[in-house]
């Protein structure tokens, strides 16, 4: 394989539990893969999922959560105790902070409701941070989606679409 040539871009959670490949039973060269714990979003996986649509012309970009994510669980516990933990641990619940608390202000307390929260506000996020992204999405060239992945049930769920389609 001298190329690649993905039909989509999924961005998810680094959890071992989570293989991408794996769950939607892809092969090689059919998924550009990026992983942070958490799904959260920085300099260096905006400029991978940039680099996704606007070299490799990837259609879709996939953000993957996932039930019982351990990121999503210590920034419900940092939100309800007060206590942040330590090192940059502290950046990924800073960053994920929005999520729980928007959860937590409709009553959804469950950590799988704030996965699904999390998914939702990421695309957002995504879309707000790339001109390049949302540019690609407003041409049609690009759709974006935000789904919430059941490790138990091997099952993903469509938890929001790119708005602007």
């Amino acid at each position: 394989m001298g190329t690649q040539n993905p039909f989509a871009v999924i961005f998810g959670c680094s959890d071992s539990r989570l293989a991408a490949e794996i769950i939607f039973d892809l092969g090689l060269g059919d998924a550009f893969v990026v992983r942070s714990a958490g799904h959260v979003l920085d300099a260096a996986v905006l400029g991978s999922l940039e680099y996704s649509v606007s070299v490799l012309n990837v259609p879709l970009i996939v953000v993957l959560g996932h039930d019982n994510c351990g990121a999503v669980t210590a920034t419900k516990d940092a939100v309800q105790t007060g206590i942040m933990p330590p090192g940059f641990i502290r950046d990924l619940v800073e960053r994920i902070t929005p999520s729980v608390l928007t959860s937590l202000h409709q009553d959804k307390t469950e950590v799988n409701d704030m996965v699904v929260e999390h998914a939702r506000q990421t695309v957002d996020r995504l879309l707000e941070s790339s001109q390049v992204i949302s540019a690609a999405v407003g041409a049609s060239s690009t759709a974006v989606i935000g789904v919430a992945y059941r490790l138990g049930e091997g099952r993903a769920q469509l938890v929001t679409e790119s708005a602007l389609l």
